[in-house]
């Protein structure tokens, strides 16, 4: 009974709604707010594509959060005067005597009336957000020439389920229950804008890290990615499910205010105030849980500042095994040899706090150890010059852990006042799809605490020889040449540097791999497959290019810097792995033993036009 009243009411408001011509007027105002929004970052992007793949850094499509918003906006100014005069237009139809005639409860036709409103906004928001992007390629495709117009995927889906449908609908409710309570349409349409222009400035003056959970509209700042898409963590998740605890809350309480005789008032007044106190605690523990990250990371980073300055033994060597299950969890078997300090009691080193030591030996024999906040303090038996640590641990490791002794950090700053985000947030990922292992989150144990010393980073050179085992058809990226190990169901590679290196970063994913041999060293591209437009444009100029590299080759080697290794890597990172480092100079993170990163948001997914890429490459 309760499902056919609901529908009955869902399907007769669908059809006066698509009648009202404010309607059509609302879904023309967020097409061309969503065009006004698109355009800011297109004319940007797209008129200097030509001769620079990074001057405009990231393109349009990759910004669905932040155009979307501007449409689901206005839609939500729309639900205002869409959604407040439910009885008036009753009276004016000479029908409202008759809806309170019939036994259906006045919490059936509330949420009938929501869910068509809903619906019907819903819709709109999302047709708009995925038409704007390919409307205005469209238009530019006629007059100027092609450009990338479809939005990322998973960007467009996360934004239609996780940002507009729970907005829409707790803002829905929260104007059924402002007009059942104060029964004046102007009041109730002065209170909702004044809300919604609390919630514009709540956007812009919130620090990122609780953006997500602390805003009922998304987060406009996020930007998608085409080698780690995201639907949503557990934390926006959690928050979307209370907006909608809060959203059956108002509505049950504006069924026990609405001026309809209904002798279930009490009951929806009950139930409706005990789920507006769920929803509400519920967001409360979000929001906790959120400041309990940073706090934590505050805490690591007290304690290593402390740390800084002890005593640190010196990485000889370390050989052993990774185990790479994307987005699960990885497996370390390390032995590594180290030299102690002078009258060095004990063995410290900094360990991502969110790998569990399984295991821990030192030249063979068990040795106590403790293992909390990201530092492992080894018990030495007695004074030692050297020790074999022999080390096995699994987990997930914590990106969080990475630049603790960075000058100011993203996540902390707003939208108004930074975009420091658009370079990058996460210290590393752990990803289905993308797995990005940085030295700064101390995956490999480093002798000392993870912080600055001295005002320098602390640079310990050891050789390395890893075996890295990954999913089958995935590809590694590390210090040195990248040696495949035959092997059975999954992919195996052998990381040995020809040279000591100082740190050690892993990457893995379905790369697409290109390489070209100049002056004995192997270019290694590694790159998301629909990512390769780009290169090929550029086969052209492999000899130019050669050349130019060969000439610095020689230029280095006269100087007597002859490069170390036998190749070096490129390889494409998304645009959230962080590309600036910590200490107080923060700086570029892209560069590391052997490898050069190349973010996605950048040359792999410039929009170059016909004539630049009908360009032959010339030597100069």
């Amino acid at each position: 009974m309760f499902s056919m009243a609901v529908s009955g009411v869902f399907v007769a408001e669908l059809r006066s709604l698509r009648r009202r011509a404010f309607l059509w007027c609302c879904v023309a105002a967020a097409g061309g707010a969503g065009v006004a929004a698109y355009l800011r970052f297109f004319v940007v992007h797209y008129p200097v594509r030509g001769y620079s793949s990074t001057h405009a850094a990231v393109d349009p499509r990759f910004l669905v959060d932040a155009f979307g918003a501007c449409v689901l906006g206005v839609m939500l100014f729309g639900a205002v005067f869409m959604g407040f005069d439910g009885r008036v237009r009753d009276d004016q139809a000479r029908i409202a005597q008759v809806i309170e005639s019939k036994p259906i409860s006045t919490i059936d036709l509330l949420a009938g009336r929501l869910a068509a409103l809903v619906l019907t906004t819903w819709l709109a928001t999302v047709l708009l957000t995925a038409a704007v992007p390919v409307g205005v390629a469209a238009a530019f495709a006629v007059t100027t020439g092609p450009a990338a117009g479809v939005p990322a995927p998973m960007s467009l889906i996360s934004f239609a389920l996780v940002d507009a449908l729970p907005a829409l609908t707790l803002w829905g409710a929260t104007v059924t229950l402002l007009a059942a309570v104060l029964r004046n349409r102007p009041l109730v349409a002065a209170t909702a804008l004044l809300l919604l222009g609390v919630q514009c400035y709540w956007l812009l003056h919130t620090p990122l890290h609780l953006l997500a959970v602390a805003s009922f509209v998304g987060n406009p700042g996020e930007i998608a990615s085409d080698l780690s898409p995201r639907f949503a963590d557990g934390h926006v998740l959690a928050q979307r499910g209370c907006l909608l605890v809060l959203a059956a809350g108002f509505v049950a309480l504006a069924a026990g205010a609405y001026p309809r005789l209904d002798d279930r008032k009490a009951h929806a007044l009950g139930g409706g105030s005990a789920l507006v106190v769920l929803g509400s605690s519920g967001l409360l523990a979000v929001v906790v849980a959120v400041l309990g990250v940073l706090e934590e990371r505050d805490g690591w980073s007290r304690l290593h500042a402390e740390r800084r300055d002890a005593p640190r033994a010196d990485v000889e060597h370390v050989e052993g095994r990774l185990v790479i299950e994307p987005g699960r969890r990885m497996a370390l078997d390390l032995e590594m040899g180290l030299r102690l300090a002078e009258n060095q009691a004990e063995l410290a080193l900094s360990f991502n706090p969110g790998l569990a030591v399984e295991e821990l030996r030192v030249d063979g024999a068990p040795a106590a150890y403790r293992h909390a906040s990201g530092l492992l303090t080894v018990e030495l038996p007695l004074a030692m010059e050297e020790v074999l640590l022999s080390l096995r641990a699994g987990g997930v490791p914590a990106a969080r852990f990475a630049y603790l002794d960075s000058a100011t950090d993203a996540v902390r700053r707003t939208l108004a006042d930074s975009l420091l985000h658009v370079l990058g947030t996460e210290g590393s990922l752990f990803h289905s799809r993308y797995v990005a292992l940085m030295p700064a989150t101390r995956w490999l144990p480093m002798p000392g605490a993870n912080f600055e010393t001295n005002g320098l980073a602390h640079r310990d050179f050891f050789t390395l020889d890893l075996e890295v085992v990954v999913p089958s058809g995935w590809l590694v990226a590390g210090p040195g040449r990248t040696e495949p190990i035959e092997s059975g169901a999954d992919g195996r590679f052998r990381l040995r540097p020809s040279a000591p290196v100082p740190e050690v970063a892993v990457f893995a994913s379905r790369f697409a791999r290109r390489t070209f041999d100049v002056a004995g060293v192997e270019f290694e591209l590694l790159m998301h497959p629909s990512h390769l437009a780009n290169v090929a444009m550029l086969e052209g100029a492999r000899d130019a290019l050669a050349a130019q590299i060969e000439f610095a080759f020689d230029a280095a080697s006269r100087l007597g810097l002859p490069y170390p290794f036998d190749t070096l890597t490129i390889v494409e990172t998304p645009g959230s792995l962080r590309t600036y480092a910590g200490g107080s100079r923060m700086e570029s993170a892209q560069s590391l033993p052997s490898i050069l990163l190349l973010r996605e948001h950048g040359f792999p997914t410039a929009a170059f036009p016909p004539g630049i890429r009908d360009l032959e490459a010339s030597e100069r």
